[in-house]
């Protein structure tokens, strides 16, 4: 939690959002979240957190940090995040993976460049078939 909390701080944060505060929600509601946390040696170098739909049928990823310092991982940590939540979705029998809200255009296509298709309108994510 002390290289999150020293993320929290950092100048080239891109999201403001607390880590802390939302594990705390997601352990307190959801008991078959999806969390990750990503290391090199001993650096952290990204965080995610989600949810299967109350359905089991889809995994949400509802936040994906990356540290807004340069790591050895800079740039592999969401196709890393994803390969594991295609894993768990696999284990819980999801067919569907949701990244929510994407922060910006940059960030969605990127996510459009691995697989995913935007869905736009009410609804903001992007949305891969495991089939």
């Amino acid at each position: 939690m002390a290289q999150l909390s020293h993320w929290e701080a950092h100048p080239d944060r891109r999201i403001m959002w607390s880590w802390q505060h939302w594990v705390n929600r997601y352990a307190a509601i959801y008991p078959k979240r999806f969390e990750l946390a990503i290391w090199f040696h001993s650096m952290l170098c990204s965080v995610s957190l989600g949810r299967p739909t109350w359905d089991a049928g889809k995994l949400r990823l509802d936040m994906i940090k990356s540290s807004p310092e340069k790591t050895p991982l800079t740039g592999q940590t969401v196709k890393l995040t994803v390969l594991v939540a295609e894993t768990y979705a696999d284990i819980i029998g999801a067919e569907q993976i949701r990244i929510m809200n994407p922060i910006n255009n940059k960030v969605r296509s990127h996510y459009e460049a691995m697989g995913f298709t935007y869905v736009g309108g009410k609804s903001d994510y992007c949305v891969k078939d495991l089939l």
